[in-house]
């Protein structure tokens, strides 16, 4: 993250626009997403937001990052893996079977048998 910061303050510089340490620091404690919103009042209210450097501030945000994923915070939030289930069927009857006792027409044969074919494909795939 400092790195790409550091090379977007140098090229503004090349552009003519030059931020002082103070200012950057202030844009990015004010692009913190809102789960940060403790850490950055703690900053603003405790440190001088004129004196702070960037690299204090990049080492603390990030010290705290740590200490919320070794604690297990409230700000980490993993995401509930969705299960699929598919209905088991105790018929013996396989697709390819039922679609040879239809009535159907053979280019509509063919078609519903490539997409048997690819129903299989998937639900092995799902079973691995």
């Amino acid at each position: 993250m400092y790195a790409r910061l550091n090379d977007i303050v140098t090229n503004l510089k090349g552009l003519g626009e030059v931020y002082p340490p103070q200012e950057v620091v202030r844009k990015v404690l004010r692009s913190l997403p809102n789960n940060w919103e403790a850490k950055k009042t703690t900053i603003e209210e405790f440190k001088d937001l004129n004196t702070f450097e960037l690299e204090d501030l990049i080492g603390k945000l990030m010290t705290y990052e740590i200490e919320v994923q070794v604690d297990g915070g409230v700000e980490v939030v993993e995401k509930k893996k969705k299960d699929v289930a598919f209905k088991a069927t105790t018929k013996r009857k396989t697709m390819m079977m039922r679609l040879a006792q239809w009535k159907v027409k053979a280019s509509w044969r063919k078609v519903l048998q490539i997409f048997v074919s690819w129903l299989k494909r998937i639900t092995t795939m799902m079973r691995r």
